[in-house]
């Protein structure tokens, strides 16, 4: 799974407003994800077999594991293996729960650069007053 969820200085703007935008963007993610994790399913009792084969196939074997045969299915989407080899329908656990902290990582900084810059905005705004 390629890393979007970075910081990157693309994705901080001059403009408090695209900030504000673009942590509505990940709150909508979270809740994207949190929605996803209700649906997941254990797979571990119905054709294990089926799974470790195809995690062992996709160099995948350690994300089943850590998800414990847990996964939310994706419908008639699909995503590529970690090895790029194949394609699946579904979504590990554990994979969900690195892109949520990584978008929970990402909000944070967010939430920071924005609190320094309504600060910033403030102190400049004192200054002015002043003179």
């Amino acid at each position: 799974m390629a890393d979007n969820t970075a910081i990157r200085d693309e994705d901080v703007y001059c403009d408090i407003a695209k900030n504000e935008e673009e942590q509505n963007n990940i709150r909508n993610d979270l809740y994207t994800i949190d929605c996803a994790w209700m649906e997941m399913e254990y797979y571990g009792n119905s054709n294990p077999e089926y799974y470790d084969n195809f995690a062992n196939d996709s160099g995948e074997s350690a994300l089943l594991k850590e998800s414990d045969y847990v996964i939310f299915y994706l419908g008639k989407n699909c995503v590529d293996t970690l090895n790029g080899n194949r394609n699946r329908r579904w979504i590990y656990e554990a994979e969900l729960s690195q892109l949520k902290e990584k978008l929970l990582n990402k909000r944070k900084k967010l939430q920071s650069i924005l609190i320094d810059s309504q600060v910033s905005a403030g102190i400049a705004i004192a200054k002015m007053k002043m003179y």
